[in-house]
């Protein structure tokens, strides 16, 4: 009796937390060192149901598992320039959101907002790219930390030796 109570509460258990999540809105902002996507959902949302990856076409893809939605509501109302095609492509158990940019990205991270059920997505660029960036942008400084170190380090020395 006891094992049917607890298989009975597993399977409760698993039809809960498997339902689906509705994609409220996404907000996408374009920085110098990348690109930003909020996703706004009805639910908390975890981490685990998101993926992304760069494909061989230049196209980069996330997909929001066990997610579903009206894409006319949750479609960006603002896309920067620096995105050259965006598509969202609804599957049967998750959403997909395609965006093409003029620069690759390199690398990716997700950070889960519980308090405003979001996630956001961020797409850094190469790192050769901000390199460009800063060498072009006058009003970035670039200091030379090495040599503020080297007078640290000579100063600890002469200190230490005394």
């Amino acid at each position: 009796m006891r094992k049917k109570a607890i298989y009975i509460l597993f399977c409760v258990y698993n039809i809960l937390s498997g339902e689906k999540s509705r994609l409220d809105d996404i907000f996408i902002s374009s920085k110098k060192n990348g690109i930003i996507m909020e996703f706004i959902s009805n639910s908390s949302m975890q981490g685990k149901n998101i993926t992304g990856w760069q494909s061989n076409s230049g196209w980069f893809y996330i997909t929001l598992y066990e997610f579903y939605g009206d894409s006319t509501k949750f479609y960006p109302k603002n896309i920067p320039d620096e995105i050259s095609k965006f598509q969202i492509i609804k599957l049967d158990e998750s959403i997909q959101i395609g965006i093409r940019t003029f620069n690759k990205i390199d690398y990716f991270e997700y950070q889960t907002n519980k308090e405003k059920n979001s996630v956001i997505a961020i797409l850094h660029y190469s790192k050769d790219i901000l390199a460009i960036v800063v060498k072009n942008d006058p009003s970035i400084q670039y200091t030379d930390n090495k040599r503020k170190f080297n007078g640290i380090k000579k100063w600890l020395y002469l200190t230490g030796s005394t």
